[in-house]
This record gives C-alpha cells, structure tokens and sequence, in this order.
C-alpha cells in the first residue's frame, strides 16, 4: 500500500542546530555522536546507505531528490511505498502524483530517522529495548552497542540496521530519494512523535 506522511514541515536532513531527544543520549550540535565519529553527510537506511569507503555513497545530493541542505518544506510530506521513498514534496505536490494513497499527518517536524550511536536504553527485553530505540526516532545502532545474539537478532525482527563497527559513519542523516523509508516525526521539544523503519509505522506516541 502506498502511504502519504506529511507534517508541518518537511527537513531533508537535520542540520547542526537541530537536536532531539535528550542530552543523555543526543551531542549538543546534532544528535547521533559526537563530531569526530562522523563524516560530512549520513543517510540512515539499509546496508547500501552506509559509506563502505567508495566513492559511491559519497555525496546524498544526487539525482535522486533535493539534498540534504535543501530548505525545509512546509506542509511537506513523503511518499512510501513497498518500503522505500518514492517521492517527496508539498503535500499537494505528492498527492497529485499519487492521487488516491493513504494520508498520514503528524504535528511537528518529518525528517530522515536517526542512528542510534550510543548505548542502547535499558529495558526488561532486548526486544523492548529496540522498541525504546525506535521511540527516540532511529532505525540503526552501532554493532558495538548491540553486542549480544539477542539484541540482534530483535533488531534484525524489527528491520534496524546494525552498523559494523568498520563502517566509516557520516555526520549527518539524510532523506535519500528512493532509499529505505526511515523516517521520524519530532514535535517543538525534540521529542518523537512517530518512527518510520522501512516503511512501516512502528512507534506513534499517544
């Protein structure tokens, strides 16, 4: 089925001065690390969207849709179908092209999901435990942190990529046209409202 999610405002990538979630877990500037753990830009998604070195992931901004610094979009919204991005734009803009598709709207800011790069919350499962992740709005964590068969193994169930710990991780997420559907909702606190992980709605606050 293919879904619309739409929002007050559509953001391509999140910039420095944006953070989300709380100190505890989130850098002062961004949110998923510290400076020296990232590259310039970062595109939160499947094994494919992670920089293995070459220079084919080395630039977001591609044909594939507005790059990351592009301006924010008001009353923007995200197209999802079969687990991917398949097009984005003024919710207007969307809906013509695919007339007929399931309208979700969220308050607060749509954006690419995050990566969890620290250590995972606490939680009686590690089932739970990746759930409490997709609540802070993220669909991947680092190796280092899902350091046992059972937490990855949930994380695998729930479609979060685990990082190896070889993986040359960039600064920044990135909506990535026509990759894997993560995405987040954040209301005027930081807080997440809902999580997309590979197009599929797995966390909405009530």
């Amino acid at each position: 089925m293919l879904t619309i999610h739409t929002a007050d405002e559509l953001r391509y990538g999140w910039a420095d001065d944006f953070g989300v979630g709380s100190d505890e877990d989130f850098d002062d500037d961004f949110g998923v690390g510290s400076d020296e753990d990232f590259d310039e830009d970062f595109g939160v998604g499947s094994d494919e969207d992670f920089d293995d070195g070459s220079d084919d992931n080395a630039d977001v901004d591609s044909d594939d849709g507005p790059g990351i610094d592009s301006e924010p979009v008001k009353n923007g919204a995200v197209a999802v179908e079969a687990g991917r991005v398949v097009g984005t734009g003024t919710l207007a803009e969307v809906q013509e092209r695919f007339p007929g598709a399931r309208v979700r709207r969220w308050p607060g800011v749509l954006g690419p999901a995050l990566l969890h790069q620290g250590p995972l919350p606490n939680a009686p499962t590690p089932r739970e435990r990746i759930h409490e992740v997709l609540k802070l709005g993220a669909t991947a964590v680092m190796e280092e942190h899902a350091d046992t068969p059972e937490l990855r193994s949930a994380a695998a169930r729930n479609d979060v990529v685990v990082v190896p710990r070889d993986t040359t991780v960039r600064r920044r997420t990135a909506l990535i046209g026509t990759g894997r559907a993560d995405l987040a909702v954040f209301d005027g606190t930081g807080a997440c409202i809902a999580t997309v992980c590979a197009g599929r709605l797995v966390h909405r606050r009530r």
